[in-house]
């Protein structure tokens, strides 16, 4: 992405979600992969994605913390 090689970048990434489908980040830099080369139609889908594993990724934390906090005497 860096390096502005988003044909590259999106190989990558997709390689990276098709190994784990909710690996959040490279939802989102997929879908910049394909909105900054203008791939507007693929980019759609990204973001609702995104936001979707997005609060999975916060309701999880949480509750790992709430698991902490029981443990802690």
């Amino acid at each position: 992405m860096r390096q502005r090689k988003y044909a590259e970048a999106q190989a990558a990434l997709q390689r990276a979600i098709d190994l784990k489908p909710d690996y959040t980040q490279a939802h989102y830099q997929l879908f910049l992969a394909y909105t900054r080369s203008g791939q507007k139609g693929l980019a759609e889908k990204e973001p609702e994605l995104f936001k979707a594993l997005e609060e999975e990724d916060k309701r999880e934390q949480a509750l790992r913390q709430r698991r902490r906090q029981a443990r802690e005497p």
